[in-house]
C-alpha cells in the first residue's frame, strides 16, 4: 500500500531520536537528525524515485554518525549542526519569499493582460 511503507520507516527513524533525546542530545543535533528523517519521508512519498532516494540518503545511518560524533565531542557537533539547521531555514525563507513574489508578478501579469 502507497504511503505506508513510508509512515512505518519514518516512526521506526523517531525511535533514534526518541534514544537520542534520552541520552541529552542538545536541540540542534536533534532538530538535524529530525529533519533528515523528515527529509527521507516526504522524498520517499515520491513513487519509484523515493525508493531510490531512500537507499541513498540512509537518514538513519546519518543519524547514527551524528549520535556517535555528540558522544565524542558534544559542542562541536552541536555547533555544526545548529549551523546547519540555520542555513536550511534560511535557505527555506528565501524559497518561500522567492515563490511568493513570482506569485505576484504571475498575478500582476495576469490582471493587466486580461
Amino acid at each position: 500500500m502507497p504511503f505506508v511503507g513510508d509512515l512505518a520507516g519514518v516512526l521506526a527513524s523517531s525511535y533514534i531520536l526518541g534514544e537520542a533525546a534520552r541520552l541529552g542530545v542538545g536541540r540542534g543535533v536533534l532538530l538535524r537528525m529530525a529533519l533528515n528523517v523528515a527529509i527521507e519521508g516526504v522524498v520517499g512519498l515520491v513513487p519509484f524515485a523515493g525508493d531510490v532516494f531512500d537507499a541513498a540518503f540512509k537518514a538513519n545511518q546519518r543519524n547514527v554518525r551524528l549520535l556517535e560524533r555528540w558522544l565524542e565531542q558534544p559542542r562541536r557537533a552541536e555547533r555544526a549542526s545548529l549551523g546547519l539547521v540555520a542555513a536550511i531555514a534560511l535557505g527555506l525563507l528565501a524559497l518561500v519569499v522567492a515563490a511568493l513574489l513570482l506569485m505576484a508578478l504571475a498575478l500582476r501579469w495576469l490582471v493587466n493582460c486580461c
